[in-house]
């Protein structure tokens, strides 16, 4: 029985380097691309001269609330010719009680763009009811996530796809009003220690890249990896880091529209798919994209927030509040990771030597057990050919 417990902590040694090795093998494609974040960081001086528009949202700021009446407003909203964002700022939580560690966050963006602003609060049922209403073909995938966390991040990106605007995590407060960053069509914040984040993001309506990121969904699935590995890479930052990389990529190579001019992502995305699509659950296309102001087909920039003005700069736009442990959580780990990576991929390699020398052994010891008579049905122990005789556990 000791033996037994030698090798399946031996195995669980091994499994544990090689997973450690997958996300260093990921995070390297990410540290080989900082200088690629850089090269999108959107320039402040284009900050000066806001665009205002010509007319007030008819709505303003709405009080939160858990039905999904608040959420047709966000259709309504007008949009100016000058700006490519609408004027819409998207929260999510479980419910509309807001926890005391987060009204301070919540209150300053909402006092700062009250004025042709609308801010929409969606609650777990508005947000599972609007995929429904809208996007039928996600609820498989969007019920399947096993984390609640993980779709909530799935939901935000179907959001700022479908209507367009900013997205802010609770946690995140605002110090100036966001107004000079509509002039941009998609932004992203730059965070430390690699790559971007996705409690602060922005995007007109219909943004190609939220509809490469939607797309995505189905394939970033990590389901065999711990809990806060699936989340960062399955839906989290570390996820949408990819995705943009990816765009930008796709973008040097083809020079064409993203979404709007590949069928076969459009295939995907409005119709069935093999991984987030349930054929028997009754499918309907999503509606087409409104042609309103909101709607620019040709526009596909995604640019990055640089990090004076999305940390905790005098100069920044936005505040971050504590209280959220899962975005500190998330950039603490990827430091540990990428601080000692070396150390990691050696010992990552010696993982992989181990695992393969547990295999080998385990082949060479059934076989000899099976040469000498064993009927391989004695049980774990003797199943395995762990070296135990023919003793039954």
């Amino acid at each position: 029985m000791r033996r037994v417990a030698r090798w399946v902590l031996l195995l669980g040694f091994a499994s544990t380097l090689l997973i450690v090795t997958q996300v260093l093998l990921d995070l390297s494609v990410f540290i080989g691309s900082e200088n690629v974040l850089k090269a999108h960081f959107l320039d402040p001086q284009d900050l000066d001269n806001p665009a205002r528009p010509p007319w007030p949202s008819p709505h303003g700021t709405t009080e939160p609330e858990s039905s999904l009446g608040n959420v047709s407003q966000a259709n309504d909203v007008p949009c100016s010719p000058s700006e490519r964002i609408t004027r819409l700022i998207h929260q999510t939580f479980k419910t509309t009680e807001i926890p005391q560690r987060w009204r301070a966050a919540q209150q300053s963006c909402q006092d700062l763009h009250r004025e042709n602003w609308t801010y929409i609060l969606w609650t777990d049922s508005a947000a599972e009811k609007f995929l429904e209403e809208n996007y039928p073909w996600s609820l498989p995938r969007y019920r399947r996530y096993p984390y609640a966390i993980q779709r909530v991040d799935m939901v935000r990106y179907f959001i700022l796809y479908h209507f367009g605007g900013i997205y802010l995590d609770l946690d995140v407060g605002c110090k100036k009003e966001l107004s000079p960053l509509l002039k941009y069509s998609a932004l992203l914040p730059k965070t430390s220690p690699l790559g971007v984040s996705n409690d602060v993001m922005a995007g007109s309506m219909h943004h190609p890249f939220f509809g490469k990121v939607i797309h995505g969904l189905k394939t970033n699935v990590f389901d065999w990896s711990p809990k806060y590995l699936a989340v960062l890479f399955s839906t989290g930052p570390m996820f949408l880091t990819g995705q943009v990389l990816r765009f930008w990529r796709r973008q040097d190579e083809q020079n064409t529209n993203i979404i709007s001019n590949d069928e076969e992502n459009e295939k995907d995305i409005k119709t069935n798919t093999e991984t987030n699509v349930d054929k028997s659950s009754g499918y309907s296309n999503p509606p087409p994209p409104p042609q309103t102001p909101c709607y620019r087909p040709n526009e596909e920039e995604v640019h990055i927030i640089p990090p004076h003005l999305y940390g905790s700069n005098t100069d920044s736009f936005f505040s971050h509040y504590p209280g959220s442990s899962w975005h500190g959580n998330d950039a603490n780990a990827v430091k540990f990771l990428v601080g000692h990576r070396a150390w990691f991929v050696l010992l990552g390699m010696v993982g992989m030597v181990v695992g393969t020398g547990v295999v080998v052994v385990w082949v060479v010891r059934r076989r000899r057990w099976r040469s000498r008579g064993g009927e391989g049905k004695n049980g774990f122990g003797v199943g395995l050919g762990l070296g135990i005789g023919s003793h039954r556990l």
